[in-house]
């Protein structure tokens, strides 16, 4: 399981949002890699020469999730509530959170973490 807050699930998919507006309609987007561990928790989406990353330091319960980046508008919100996401079976996964006292339940398509391409290296030079 994973958990990370409706506050970094809004900012990071802000950032989407602005870095991939000619890239097509949110539902178009790839998919987004969820990870958590020891190293803390990261959230990553490559497409193209486009590549965007949060890291959130600190150890976490381990677990790895892919689903289509859109999703995010769905759990998001201003408020550090947690999302608990959870792979139910093969190809789904779960979205838990709390909105207002009201506990909200999404169920995802998802995808094997391990057929994503790889995450480019840190370049050299950013343009």
């Amino acid at each position: 399981m994973i958990e990370l807050t409706r506050s970094i699930a809004r900012a990071y998919r802000a950032v989407l949002r602005r870095s991939l507006m000619e890239q097509g309609r949110p539902r178009d987007w790839p998919l987004l890699l969820c990870a958590a561990g020891d190293g803390g928790l990261t959230l990553q989406f490559a497409r193209g020469e486009t590549a965007l990353q949060f890291h959130l330091p600190g150890p976490r319960a381990p677990g790895r999730m892919a689903f289509r980046a859109h999703a995010l508008a769905e759990f998001e919100g201003r408020a550090d509530a947690p999302v608990l996401l959870e792979q139910t079976a093969e190809g789904r996964a779960r979205a838990r959170w709390d909105d207002a006292g009201v506990p909200r339940v999404l169920d995802l398509d998802a995808a094997a973490p391990d057929g994503l391409p790889a995450f480019p290296e840190t370049p050299a030079v950013f343009t």
